[in-house]
Order: C-alpha cells, then sequence, then structure tokens
C-alpha cells in the first residue's frame, strides 16, 4: 500500500469541468464528516458512564447489590446516560456550506479558498467573459 489518500476532488480531463457533478456528493460526505466529529465529544460522557457501569459489572458489583437497588442503580445509570445524550446532540449545529468548503479545502490540500470563488459573482453585470474564463480555471 503506498499510504497516499485519493484527493476528494478529482482533478477533471482536460476539456471537461468534473466539478460540479462531484461536489454535492462530497460535499455530503464533508456534511456527515463533520456531523461525526461533532458528535464523537458530545458522546464521550454518556459512552464513558455506561463503561464504567460495564466495568462495574465485570466486577461483579452490581450483582451483590440487593435486586431492588441493582435495578434503581441500572436505571440511573440508563438514564443519565440518555440525558447525557441527549444533551450533547441536542447541541450540535448543522455544519454551514462555507465549513463544508472548507473542509473540503482543508482534506484536499486546496489553497487559496477555490470553492468560495466559485460562489462569488461579478461586481459589473457587463462583460462576463473574463469571469467565465476565471470559473472554468478555478473549476479546472
Amino acid at each position: 500500500m503506498s499510504g497516499t489518500r485519493p484527493p476528494l476532488l478529482a482533478s477533471p480531463s482536460p476539456g471537461t469541468t468534473a466539478l460540479p457533478r462531484d461536489l454535492p456528493a462530497v460535499r455530503r460526505r464533508a456534511r456527515y464528516v463533520l456531523l461525526v466529529e461533532g458528535a464523537v465529544p458530545a458522546l464521550l460522557a454518556p459512552v464513558g458512564l455506561i463503561g464504567a457501569y460495564a466495568l462495574a459489572g465485570l466486577l461483579r458489583l452490581p450483582q451483590r447489590l440487593p435486586d431492588g437497588l441493582h435495578a434503581v442503580v441500572l436505571a440511573a445509570t440508563l438514564g443519565t446516560a440518555g440525558v447525557l445524550a441527549w444533551r450533547g446532540l441536542r447541541r450540535l449545529d448543522r455544519p454551514d456550506p462555507s465549513a463544508l468548503d472548507r473542509r473540503i479545502e482543508q482534506a484536499s490540500g486546496l489553497r487559496h479558498r477555490p470553492l468560495q470563488t466559485l460562489a462569488d459573482a461579478p461586481v459589473a453585470t457587463g462583460d462576463t467573459a473574463v469571469w467565465t474564463t476565471h470559473l472554468a480555471r478555478v473549476e479546472a
């Protein structure tokens, strides 16, 4: 294995622009990555709490308790983990399009934020030949 990753944005062959066709799929994958990266810290506390209860179970500590108290401890642990997970996931924000583009540019090694240029528009409404050429070069 060479250890190199394929770029997120494949370079188009000469004379074609593959970017507009591939960009929605790449943005969708970037959205999933950003959502997972945000969810992992939000779920650390509940997973840690359940892991601590599992460790106590491996040490047979809950089994030593009376059945009623064992049920209360189990319900309290699961309830607390559920509340912690709900609070953490509720605070997650949906990534905005600019964050998606920054993530794609970072992962692909693109410099000077070329995806931001795709959303720009020329100020003058006259001759747009230069602008069209510029966008074609950015897409390439």
